[in-house]
Order: C-alpha cells, then sequence, then structure tokens
C-alpha cells in the first residue's frame, strides 16, 4: 500500500505545484503593465476649440502610484493615481474642474483618455504623447 499512497501525494503535489503557477502567472503579467512611469512631457488633445483640434503641453511626475502634473490651459493640473495601465484622478483649471481617465498604450509613449466636468466623464477625449 505505501507505494500507493506515495503516488497520490506526488500527483497532489504536482496539482499544488501548477495551481500555484496558474496563481502567479496574472501577478507576473500585471506588473509588467504598470512599469511604466507617467513623469515627462506629453503633447495632448483633448477636442475642438473655436472649430480647431485644442493641441497643448502637459508635464507629469509621478512617485509611487501618485501622478501630479500641469497643463498650459487655465492653469490646469492634474492629480491622479496610477492603477494598471490607467491613471485616474482630476483635473483643475480656474475656471473649472472634472475628472479624467487615461490609458497607457503598452509601448508607454501615448495613452488614449476621457474626462469629464465635475463627478462625471465622458464628455471629451484627452489624448497625449511624448
Amino acid at each position: 500500500m505505501a507505494p500507493m499512497r506515495n503516488s497520490l501525494l506526488r500527483g497532489n503535489q504536482s496539482r499544488f505545484s501548477w495551481s500555484i503557477i496558474l496563481l502567479l502567472v496574472p501577478l507576473v503579467l500585471s506588473s509588467q503593465a504598470i512599469s511604466c512611469d507617467w513623469s515627462g512631457e506629453w503633447a495632448i488633445t483633448w477636442g475642438l476649440w473655436q472649430g480647431k483640434l485644442h493641441n497643448s503641453q502637459m508635464i507629469l511626475t509621478q512617485t509611487g502610484n501618485r501622478v501630479i502634473g500641469t497643463y498650459d490651459w487655465y492653469g490646469g493640473q492634474i492629480d491622479g493615481e496610477v492603477v494598471g495601465d490607467k491613471l485616474i484622478g482630476q483635473w483643475t483649471q480656474t475656471d473649472n474642474n472634472g475628472r479624467f481617465e487615461f490609458t497607457l498604450e503598452s509601448d508607454c509613449e501615448s495613452f488614449e483618455g476621457v474626462w469629464g466636468y465635475d463627478n462625471s466623464i465622458g464628455d471629451g477625449y484627452w489624448n497625449g504623447n511624448r
């Protein structure tokens, strides 16, 4: 009976090992998605202004999961948190405020996003490139 018992233990150990591996793979892959740093200068576009595409500059600084920054439109400032490949937070200007959500591309060189007034989201797009 002893050989059969050892064989069952080996089978359980093998299943346990595969279970651990399958649990760890998503963690490794998700850590790669957040390895990009948002810090730097970005050329941004967020819609039409007086019939023309509005282009501007934004400078971001990332410390841990927090990102703060400025952009040159009515004293624009952002304050957000990195969650995976997203930057989610608040924007403020001298004339308004609201929320934004940016999604970083895998090359870490561009993002696509949306913004909204006050607590809404989706009033317009907000994209950027390094």
